[in-house]
Order: structure tokens, then sequence, then C-alpha cells
């Protein structure tokens, strides 16, 4: 019969320490989890997916702390203002501020003043976007948020661009990619190429325009983000009809519906419209351009700007 034995000291001692991991850090890999799932949904345009994942993680306790509440109900306002849904993403802003304020979380602060500022963008409510813009920026500078700084560099270029500052504008947008590119950031380089783009489309800097619109697509290609992908390619369309190359136009216009066929994704219909729209009217398609801008009103388009936009918040 074999003999036996029990563990004494020494072999014990022999064994490797497995530490348990703290609770606060399973719960933190749980939250990044979600982040992860949450933002590559959002990517292909599956707002709604998105959203009920980041409310399923509020519900569950997911987010043991004020900043993991915080930061879900911020990603959940993010969803519905893909959705035009202003009002209910203004309220959750607004309980995720309240968090992050009562935790003393800078950075948390300043992401939810950036995405009530982009609620009030939307709303036309401009000096109040610029307000909240503005706390947003000092908030990221305070908390070394390099996103944050981006992002709100960027934002505020926009504001600069709408009240007809292109020189302010584009030192916001050019200090948002600087800042980008330094701290790796690929979707807020994105993000400044795309206002650069729209802006020296506006002063007629057509070539300039072009490389920051194929750089961002580059990108967003790379990143696989296809909302961002079918929004290029609308800015790319609109360039080409001021180029008076409407052949090229449709065809941007024609890939942006292929991806949005492919992947599901909705929420570029009506800018899709629009920029058929343009083109119809440039060619001398009036009747055609009349029903296709009276479908794009028809249809939630929240990241639609006028012909002549100059910039655009994220």
């Amino acid at each position: 019969m074999a003999r036996t034995r029990s563990m004494d000291s020494t072999s014990r001692r022999s064994l490797p320490f497995v530490p348990e991991r703290p609770a606060a850090a399973v719960a933190a890999a749980e939250l990044r989890d979600v982040m992860q799932r949450g933002q590559a949904l959002e990517r292909q345009g599956r707002q709604g997916e998105a959203r009920a994942l980041y409310e399923r993680a509020l519900d569950d306790g997911t987010a043991s702390g004020p900043i993991g509440v915080a930061q879900l109900m911020r990603w959940i306002a993010r969803t519905q203002i893909q959705e035009s849904r202003f009002e209910s993403a203004r309220d959750h802003a607004r309980a995720a501020l309240v968090v992050s304020e009562r935790a003393r979380d800078e950075a948390g602060r300043g992401h939810a003043e950036n995405i009530l500022a982009i609620v009030e963008w939307k709303l036309s409510n401009l000096d109040e976007a610029e307000r909240l813009y503005q706390r947003a920026h000092e908030s990221a500078n305070a908390a070394g948020e390099s996103r944050l700084a981006a992002m709100t560099a960027s934002n505020l270029g926009v504001i600069a661009s709408v009240r007809g500052d292109d020189v302010e504008a584009r030192r916001h947008f050019e200090r948002a990619l600087s800042d980008a590119r330094s701290a790796g950031l690929a979707d807020q380089a994105i993000a400044a190429l795309v206002n650069l783009g729209l802006l020296h489309m506006h002063l007629r800097r057509y070539d300039a325009a072009d490389r920051a619109f194929v750089e961002a697509r580059d990108l967003a290609t790379v990143l696989g983000d296809v909302s961002v992908l079918i929004t290029v390619e609308l800015d790319v369309a609109k360039l080409r009809v001021h180029q008076q190359r409407y052949e090229e136009a449709a065809a941007c216009c024609q890939r942006a519906c292929d991806t949005a066929q492919r992947t599901g994704t909705t929420h570029a219909e009506g800018d899709t419209a629009f920029v058929q729209g343009l083109i119809a009217h440039a060619i001398g398609e009036t009747s055609e351009a009349e029903e296709l801008f009276l479908r794009a009103e028809g249809v939630a388009a929240p990241s639609r700007v006028s012909f002549g936009a100059k910039g655009r918040p994220r």
C-alpha cells in the first residue's frame, strides 16, 4: 500500500504563492471589459446594443464605485446623442456630473461637462456649449487627461469656426491634433483631422482638405470605426461637390451606403440623403434634390451640418 505523507510546513512553503485579486481590481477589469465591448458596438453603429450593455453594468453593480458609475452614465449619454435623444443624454450627463463632483473626480467632471456641451451644441445653445467646453478643457488640464484635453480643444475650435474666427479655429484644431498624436490617441486625431478638413474646405484649400480627410479615413479604417468611416466618406463627397467632381462625389455616397448596409448602420441615413441632394442640385436635378432634402429632413441626423460648416464636435 502506498504510503501517504501529510503536507508539512516545508512543502507548503515550496508551493508558488498565488495572491487573490482584490475586489476593486476585479471590478475594474470587468468595467474595462464592458467599455471595450461597448465601444466596439458603438464603432459598428450599434448604439442601442452598446447602451443596453452599459445599462446592465449599471444595474448589476459592475461599477462598484462612483467613478465607474459616472463613466457608465456618460457612455449611456454618448449613445443617446448619436440617436438624437438629447434630453435623455442631458439627464444622464448631469447625473454623471453630480456623481463626479461628489467624488472629487476632476477628470470625470470634465468628461461630463464635455458631453453636456455637445448636447447644448446640438440644441443650438452656442454660448452655453462654449462655457461648458472651456470648463471641461480646464478640468482636463488640471487632471492631466490628454484625451479630454485633445477632445475639448477640437470642440473649442468648432465654436470658434461657427463664430467666424477661422484663425482661432485652426489653432485649436492643430493643437488638438498635435496633442492626440503625441499621446497616441487615434480617435481624437481623427476628430481633429476631420475638423481641419472641414475648415480647409470652407476656406477653399481643397488640397489640404483632401489630405486631412484621407488621413482620417485611413485611421478610421485601421480602427474599424464604421460610423466615422461613413461620416468621412460623406465629407469627402461634399469636398468633391465643391470641386465640381460630381461622379466622384456620388461614388463616395455609394461607398457610405454600402458600408452602412453591410454593417446594419442606420444613423447616417439622413446625412447621406442630404449629401445626395447637394449632388443632385449641383447637376441641375432640382426635383430629385428636393425629394432628397425632404427625405433628409424626415430622418434624425445627429451629425448633419450645413454645406459651409467648418467643424463638428465629438
